[in-house]
């Protein structure tokens, strides 16, 4: 699958998701993994190469395949059911949507087998040869990021990296490290309120006059170690930003605004083991000798 028909599938999952109620309504159905006797969900597209050239002449909206039995939390028309032994990926069955609980409990109505058959065929066993992917176990229950679609990250978590079919690496990390010295910015923590807190004690008489809070959101980005890294606008780019502000006033905005965050430490946050930034939207207003917080 193209990196261009992944981002299509997110945006319209997005997009579809919003219309009925807001994407952490309905998340898509994940597949299923068994590894070491135990059973996980996974969200990675292992095999969904395989199916496009399978059923490459089936009807398709941007590419993708929406088949019989699909739905917008599956929209694959699938699951599947993979297992990982003796260092290599399986594909143990594809079953309906939404029914890979009902197969593992012993129904074996759901199985697709015509669709499990050809893949077998076309891969020649069930060793999954052409798998290249990283694949994310959660060893808690802490859920810490997810991206509103696919990708979840758990505060302690176990990644398999596998290439050609094979099991190439499997490490331990741990993407949340709670501080009791530092502010929390697990999911859900309202992280703008926070900000705000320290930004209200600036003198806003004097940033009033520079415009700085004149319902203009900020971009505050926090790097993986806690420390807030930039802050930008969220609507402008920043070569589009001298020709909206006079005398490159967002300057002295951006300065005084770090000025007041500088000192803060949050939580350290990783993504799957690996460095990433959250990015922070503070909409800002000040009127009547009161600076207020607009963010969402």
């Amino acid at each position: 699958m193209t990196r261009t028909t992944k981002v299509l599938i997110v945006l319209l999952i997005v997009y579809v998701n919003t219309l009925y109620g807001g994407t952490h309504n309905s998340p898509q159905d994940p597949d299923v993994l068994i590894y070491n006797g135990d059973t996980v969900s996974i969200y990675n597209l292992v095999i969904d190469d395989v199916v496009q050239e399978l059923r490459h002449d089936q009807g398709k909206l941007f590419d993708l395949s929406f088949r019989s039995g699909a739905r917008f939390s599956c929209w694959r028309g699938y699951q599947a059911i993979y297992e990982i032994a003796e260092e290599k990926m399986f594909l143990n069955a594809v079953v309906a949507c939404g029914a890979a609980t009902q197969f593992l409990q012993g129904d074996t109505t759901v199985f697709l087998d015509s669709l499990y058959t050809d893949i077998i065929e076309y891969q020649n066993g069930r060793w999954i040869k052409s798998a290249n992917t990283t694949i994310t176990i959660g060893n808690s229950s802490n859920l810490v990021r997810w991206d509103g679609v696919f990708d979840r990250v758990f505060q302690s978590e176990k990644i398999i990296r596998i290439k050609n079919g094979r099991v190439i690496e499997s490490v331990d990390v741990i993407n949340y490290i709670d501080d009791p010295d530092r502010l929390n910015r697990g999911l859900g923590d309202t992280i703008h309120q926070i900000l705000f807190e320290r930004i209200i004690r600036l003198d806003w008489v004097e940033l009033s006059d520079l415009e700085c809070a004149d319902g203009d959101t900020y971009v505050v980005t926090i790097d993986s170690r806690g420390r807030v890294k930039a802050i930008s606008f969220a609507d402008y780019e920043t070569n589009e930003l001298d020709d909206y502000w006079e005398n490159k006033m967002y300057k002295k905005c951006f300065t005084h605004l770090k000025k007041a965050l500088k000192e803060l430490r949050f939580d350290e946050v990783y993504w799957h083991g690996q460095r990433f930034d959250d990015r922070i939207y503070l909409t800002l207003w000040y009127e009547g000798g009161k600076l207020e917080n607009w963010s969402d």
